[in-house]
């Protein structure tokens, strides 16, 4: 099945700049959408275990509410070591500078004047086959700055909210506990053990620049889990009213010269969880006719 990128009118912001959203297919019908205001995901709409689509991110449904909104937890940043960066960024109109088959890659330009620096921020957001999302992120500064990425997304598995059924584990080699870093083979997270997810937010940390299994998110009464991979330094799991918000992030800043470019990529990965009745007994195959 052919799929392509669609493009949507998403309003006109306050100050009179037309905004569109990406909606961004997969060979299975399910997709995200991406908006040029704020380069936030305004949905990652998947099949969930009864085959209805659902959208798994808590987020808004007009270009107003996100406008009005004080806080960006469904924002991709990347630029300043600094939050108001970030919410510059959030409340910015960013420019389409490419469409593939299944990505988007869009740009935020900000001048001295604004964040202290001018710098160019970049991120190519690609959809693929098997619901596997996958965010590049670039930053550019004009001249000597200290720089970082972020990527933030609130995750709601359960369609009427609520945290209930959220269990969690890590495959990074270290846990920030109390301010301090403690082993994960001193933690009940030891063994890849799967742990509830309560009212407390946890931060794991891996010191690896390569790209690599983070953690993983499930709700056993939803029926799915979120893997999450890649190579900024920490994940935090953080609770919220109605749903569990995952930052990936770089515990340090670097330290770029004007015209040097930092590069990121973060993974997702959305996996339905099969019950114990589904592994004994597995839908027919035309494979079975191998075996």
């Amino acid at each position: 099945m052919e799929q392509s990128i669609k493009e949507i009118p998403f309003g006109v912001t306050a100050d009179g700049q037309a905004v569109q959203l990406f909606r961004i297919p997969n060979n299975t019908n399910d997709y995200v959408e991406v908006s040029t205001y704020g380069c936030f995901l305004k949905g990652i709409f998947i099949h969930n275990r009864r085959g209805v689509l659902q959208n798994l991110l808590d987020g808004f449904e007009t270009l107003a509410e996100y406008e009005q909104a004080p806080a960006t937890m469904w924002g991709i940043a990347a630029g300043a070591a600094t939050g108001d960066y970030a919410r510059l960024l959030a409340h910015k109109v960013w420019k389409v500078e490419e469409l593939g088959d299944n990505y988007v890659l869009l740009s935020c330009a900000t001048s001295a004047e604004e964040s202290g620096c001018a710098m160019t921020a970049g991120v190519r957001i690609m959809w693929v086959n098997l619901n596997r999302l996958v965010v590049d992120l670039y930053v550019t500064p004009e001249k000597q700055a200290a720089v970082n990425f972020t990527c933030q997304l609130p995750f709601r598995m359960l369609e009427g909210g609520g945290l209930e059924g959220y269990v969690t584990r890590t495959f990074c080699p270290t846990v920030l506990v109390e301010g301090e870093v403690c082993p994960i083979s001193d933690t009940p997270y030891a063994d890849m053990a799967f742990q509830p997810v309560d009212g407390s937010s946890f931060t794991f940390i891996s010191g690896d620049d390569e790209v690599k299994p983070m953690a993983e998110l499930a709700n056993i009464q939803a029926g799915l889990a979120v893997s999450a991979y890649g190579n900024l330094s920490s994940l935090c799991v953080e609770p919220q009213m109605g749903s569990v918000l995952v930052r990936q992030s770089m515990m340090r800043a670097v330290t770029l010269g004007g015209g040097e470019t930092l590069s990121g990529r973060v993974i997702y990965g959305f996996d339905k969880l099969l019950t114990n009745e589904e592994l004994e007994n597995p839908e027919p195959s035309i494979f079975g006719a191998f075996c």
